[in-house]
């Protein structure tokens, strides 16, 4: 009943591709006749007609990244479409002719090639609220404001309807309408008629109301990433999926694979970055059977009970199921192989089959996906073909259908309910009207390891606006992610692990031993809520509340100060000050968030006119960069740098990174947790740019080097200057560094490995004259400039923040932040986290700029819109801002001096 296909290509696809070469010889063309795409359409599989004839979505999974360049020229000489890779999951996505599946199995290269199916949701069709005990947290104060949750679902028609009742805390979008097409329209995530997302979105708004959420439904796996990515960025702290791989078995049923491209590498890249998984643990309970193989009669064909070797379910006309079997065999060379068929009731032929070849390469799974023509009973046979029979087999139905004749409940999770991180939590389902029952179809561990799954049950089968009953563990899930934002309100430290954790001990005992497989440690069970409402956190954007500290004496604060804050040692200040004895950088320390401050440390040289500080800090480190020397004269000055590991307790000996003979100016620095440093300073006698990098948390540096001009060019004048540099580092060893070359032009330079090599300079803005100092805020693959820049000549500069969410590869176009007036705006300070971007920028009072106000703005959108101006300074004085942060707080330092022309002022800090 085989027929033999090229091994990297699934049976399925090899179906298709036969069907294909049946049709080209035929005289008709093929869009008058096409059946193959025809029968990848039944498959229900991702298809549409091209250019080139029928064309089908395809993953195809690379022996090595090394392979991606190869793969990609041969994809597109066989005219592939919609071309996206990942080289960190090995894989890349693309539309291709169903006619060059053949060509594509056989590029040197290509592992496998599997087709691409949306995520298969685990619904089935308020009052768990109250069940749950959210009711009583909501009443106490706890009703999820702040925390973002993101929701990868398969679909959300309905919510634009729903978006003034249903979700106060508001709702951002990432719709794909194509494998690696999306946009913010909620149109695309409508598209599709499925109500399924919505119905979770709004059993999350039941428990945690004023959460802010974050929806997307992506197509393919490298579309899943990406949506993580931009939920992370974001600051999403949840997840709720509420759905399963479209492949059922990615891995032994361990919790891992060995391959990148799952699902169990997307939680892991999701707990990463910050966010707890919350999966649904699936419908099953009653389409799962495992057992030894058993064949008394040595036909090949498993029996599953007695002599029986068909094993039933029904489908209703147009119902869609994935039918996969698993067994205990080395993943990539298994060596025993079996094959998969489904039949109409009573039949001998084969409706659909999956007959991929292990022997020796490829996993041990078989899986099929099958759309039934017409309503009625089915049937599933498993072959064993070559090797020795091995056990016990797994067989799982994921799908609408009506239970198998023959089944075990136990061990019926599908990926990545079965996950190992600990960041991940598996939901089970009791009915809403029988909570301490579990819903018959509640899929079960324990994992194949013997892991206990799920780790907690909640209640299903209650109403929403979208189904007058959502039953699955689909609508479960959501109300345990709803409970995790309560949680996360109450105490905003804990990590996806820690979250996951207590998630566990806020329950209610079910089944024995506790935990168990069926209920995991027992029904959601928020208990009494904390005896004291916590503190919202920060409004919507707005004018930030008071709250001002002078962190110098009066009159004493000179040159630039610095801002830095760690979630581990808290906000850390540097800032030039007058004193008796000179110029001198002092250093202060606050551990509650900027509401106290410890007493001043002197960290530049005694004795020695120093000033220009910059700060960095991440985890317990901090970094501090300084100017020591003649700083009012001509005489060399230094790049001073020091660091502390305790978070500011205890400081290393000062040492300089410049040429003692040089004149270092501007100094500038960023830090990451991988003890990465990066230092920038200008050679004012020069007019270079330079940067030193540590691999180490600043033990030991390169030799500087120039990233700015290339020849060594005497500072003749502003137009020979670049100057001012801002230094940024991302995740992965992204680094950034950007500066003013001139009167006309912001530059950026980026490094992919921290500061050990430097990709090109880029243009970041250019104009007639009229640039200031740059500033750079980086986080994971995003980061934004913020400068200020003539719009016109002989217009005043205005403030502009310009964003980039590839890591600096493109830019988004600029979007002016401060007042179009004919008052100058200058100094602008921006951080960001995902999509949200604060700035605090100065802007004139005066025509001749003797007085200026520090003012703040943000954004949720990626600088798309922004919220209203806000004064955080009066009209009295000469203020700019010198840093702004946002933890739990949003902090803006800046100095305040009675002119512009006043030799020193007063280091302020505003909290909101």
């Amino acid at each position: 009943m085989r027929d033999p296909h090229p091994a990297a290509l699934s049976s399925g696809l090899a179906e298709i591709a036969r069907a294909a070469k049946r049709q080209a010889q035929r005289p008709l063309a093929w869009a008058a006749v096409p059946a193959a795409a025809t029968a990848a359409a039944t498959a229900g599989l991702l298809t549409r007609t091209g250019p080139n004839g029928p064309e089908i979505a395809v993953s195809i999974g690379l022996a090595t990244a090394a392979d991606l360049a190869t793969v990609t020229a041969a994809l597109r000489g066989l005219a592939a479409g919609r071309l996206q890779a990942d080289p960190a999951s090995a894989l890349i996505e693309a539309r291709l002719p169903i006619a060059a599946l053949d060509a594509l199995a056989a590029t040197p290269g290509v592992r496998r090639v599997d087709p691409i199916r949306r995520p298969l949701a685990h619904g089935l069709t308020g009052a768990g609220v109250v069940t749950h005990g959210a009711d009583a947290w909501q009443q106490a104060g706890y009703t999820g404001t702040g925390i973002r949750i993101g929701i990868i679902d398969v679909g959300f028609t309905g919510i634009s309807d729903r978006l003034a009742t249903e979700f106060p805390g508001g709702v951002q979008a990432r719709c794909y309408s194509d494998i690696g097409t999306f946009s913010s329209s909620l149109a695309a995530c409508e598209a599709n008629g499925e109500t399924h997302g919505t119905a979770v979105a709004e059993t999350i708004a039941d428990t945690a109301p004023d959460a802010i959420l974050y929806i997307a439904n992506p197509i393919s796996f490298l579309d899943e990433r990406q949506t993580i990515a931009w939920m992370t960025g974001a600051g999403v702290r949840i997840i709720n999926a509420s759905l399963g791989a479209s492949a059922v078995f990615e891995g032994p049923g361990d919790g891992t694979s060995p391959h990148p491209d799952t699902y169990y590498a997307a939680v892991d890249a999701a707990v990463t970055g910050g966010a707890l998984w919350v999966n649904s643990a699936g419908n099953s309970a009653e389409l799962g059977w495992s057992g030894p193989w058993t064949d008394a009669n040595a036909n090949g064909w498993l029996e599953f009970s007695g002599t029986d070797e068909t094993n039933s379910f029904t489908l209703a006309a147009g119902q869609t199921v994935v039918v996969a079997i698993r067994w205990p065999d080395r993943w990539g060379a298994s060596a025993n192989d079996y094959d998969l068929y489904l039949f109409p009731a009573g039949a001998t032929s084969p409706i659909a089959s999956s007959t991929d070849v292990q022997a020796g390469s490829g996993d041990p799974v078989e899986r099929l996906t099958f759309t039934a023509p017409t309503s009625g009973s089915y049937d599933i046979q498993i072959a064993q073909i070559a090797g020795n029979p091995v056990g016990p087999i797994q067989l799982l139905v994921e799908g609408q259908a009506d239970g198998l004749t023959y089944q075990v409940p136990a061990g019926t999770l599908p990926s990545p309910a079965d996950s190992t991180n600990p960041g991940l939590v598996t939901v089970g389902a009791v009915n809403v009207a029988t909570p301490d029952t579990i819903e018959p179809y509640s899929s079960r561990g324990p994992t194949v390891d013997g892991r206990t799954k799920p780790d907690l049950v909640a209640v299903d089968c209650t109403a929403t606006t979208t189904l007058p009953q959502f039953c699955g563990t689909s609508q479960s899930a959501p109300y345990v992610s709803g409970a995790a934002a309560l949680l996360l309100q109450a105490d905003p430290t804990l990590s996806p692990a820690q979250l996951a954790a207590a998630l566990r001990t806020h329950t209610v005992a079910l089944g024995t031993p506790v935990p168990n497989s069926t209920f995991g440690w027992g029904r959601l069970a928020l208990g009494p809520a904390p005896g004291t409402p916590p503190p919202p956190p920060p409004p919507p954007p707005g004018p930030p509340p008071p709250g001002l500290k002078a962190l110098s004496s009066p009159g004493t604060a000179i040159t630039w100060r610095g801002l830095a804050t760690s979630s581990t040692t808290g906000v850390h200040i540097v800032f030039g000050e007058r004193t008796v004895a000179g110029d001198a950088v002092v250093y202060r320390r606050s551990t509650d968030g900027g509401a106290t401050f410890e007493a001043g440390v002197q960290l530049s040289t005694a004795g020695v006119q120093a000033g220009y500080a910059a700060v960095a800090s991440a985890g317990s480190a901090v970094h501090v960069a300084w100017l020591e020397g003649d700083l009012g004269g001509s005489g060399p000055v230094t790049l001073s740098y020091r660091t502390s590991t305790d978070g500011g307790l205890s400081w290393t000996a000062p040492r300089a990174l410049s040429p003692p003979d040089g004149r270092a100016g501007n100094p500038a620095l960023g830090a990451d947790t991988a003890g990465h440093v990066l230092v920038a300073w200008t050679d004012t006698l020069s007019g270079r740019v330079y940067a030193a990098a540590s691999p180490d948390g600043g033990a030991t540096f390169a030799s500087p080097r120039a990233i700015g001009r290339t020849t060594l060019t005497p500072f003749r004048n502003l137009a020979d200057l670049d100057a001012l540099p801002s230094v940024a580092l991302g995740s992965g060893g992204r680094g950034y560094v950007a500066w003013a070359s001139g009167p006309t032009r912001i530059l950026v330079r980026r490094t992919a490995d921290a500061g050990a090599s430097w990709l090109p300079v880029q243009v970041v803005d250019s104009a007639a004259d009229g640039y200031s100092r740059p500033w750079l805020s980086a986080y994971g693959s995003g980061v934004a400039v913020a400068y200020a820049a003539r719009p016109s000549s002989g217009r005043p500069t205005l403030a502009y923040v310009r964003r980039s969410t590839d890591g600096g590869a493109t830019w988004q176009i600029r979007r002016l932040v401060s007042a179009t007036t004919t008052l100058a705006a200058f100094e602008p300070a921006v951080t960001m986290k995902g999509a949200v971007v604060r700035v605090a920028y100065a802007q004139c009072t005066t025509s001749a700029c003797t007085r200026a106000r520090v003012w703040y703005r943000q954004s949720s959108t990626g600088g798309a819109s922004w919220s209203s101006a806000a004064a955080l300074t009066g009209t009295t004085t000469y203020a700019y801002p010198t840093g702004v942060a946002a933890t739990s707080r949003i902090l803006v330092l800046y100095d305040a001096a009675s002119s512009s022309t006043a030799s020193a002022g007063t280091a302020y800090l505003r909290i909101r």
